[in-house]
């Protein structure tokens, strides 16, 4: 991993969005952001626009393999976080080395995405059984949105019970207030961490920001329940950065 004077090496795997509201162009944002370098393979290519989601497909067959080992010459990153797959067979291809790198203790950070939030794209079943029989061993923080937890089984516990080494779950799309609670779950627990709902239209790209901030604060060492805090208040103080859907 890279010296303590050096920035932290974040590698981010999610889908390419033409527009740079959300997927890898975001995460990198976010990244750097952080004060951190930000490494992109794309695991999708979207067509997509600020108000409408067209399509998805899987990156080439081999791409993402490939792209893994050229990085993996220059040494392990400080941390990995994985975003929108929309094939089983991406999973299948990018596995060895992160299983390889979770061994070694870097952190891995997984935003599952079930469905775009503009509509048009929604994962299969066969993406869940592939999450669960290939990911979740990984020991991985995982930061899901309310929809997000209800597709992978609506419960926290049963997430961790799989392997997961943290859930994060997003509390945004719980009904309307003033308040915006986000919830950590772990072996130590549970922690909630309550902050003001942000007023205004929505802003796309939040998932994506908020898991690469997270990890971001784990490759500088922070505990999980402090590099949560930290990654909430750091998304608080960027959202006017973050781009609104189109009218």
């Amino acid at each position: 991993m890279s010296g303590s004077l050096e920035k932290k090496r974040i590698l981010c795997l999610s889908g390419l969005d033409p527009r740079g509201a959300a997927g890898l162009l975001r995460d990198a944002w976010a990244v750097e952001r952080s004060g951190c370098q930000a490494l992109g393979v794309v695991t999708a290519l979207t067509e997509q626009n600020l108000g409408e989601f067209f399509s998805a497909y899987a990156a080439p067959s081999g791409s993402v393999i490939g792209a893994l080992r050229a990085l993996a010459e220059e040494g392990p990153p400080d941390a990995i976080k994985l975003g929108l797959v929309v094939s089983p067979a991406t999973l299948v291809e990018a596995r060895p080395l992160l299983t390889r790198w979770s061994r070694d203790g870097v952190p891995i950070v997984i935003d599952p995405v079930q469905a775009a939030s503009a509509g048009g794209y929604s994962a299969s079943r066969e993406l869940r059984a592939g999450l669960f029989e290939w990911l979740m061993p990984l020991g991985a923080h995982w930061t899901p949105n309310l929809p997000e937890l209800e597709w992978l089984g609506d419960d926290p516990e049963l997430l961790l019970s799989h392997g997961a080494k943290s859930v994060l779950v997003k509390g945004g799309h719980a009904r309307p207030g003033t308040d915006l609670i986000d919830t950590l779950h772990s072996a130590e627990g549970k922690v909630e961490f309550v902050h003001p709902r942000q007023e205004g239209p929505a802003r796309r790209g939040t998932g994506c920001s908020l898991s690469s901030l997270l990890a971001c604060e784990l490759a500088k060492g922070a505990p999980i329940h402090r590099a949560a805090e930290k990654a909430i208040a750091s998304l608080q103080s960027l959202w006017g950065e973050l781009l609104s859907p189109a009218k």
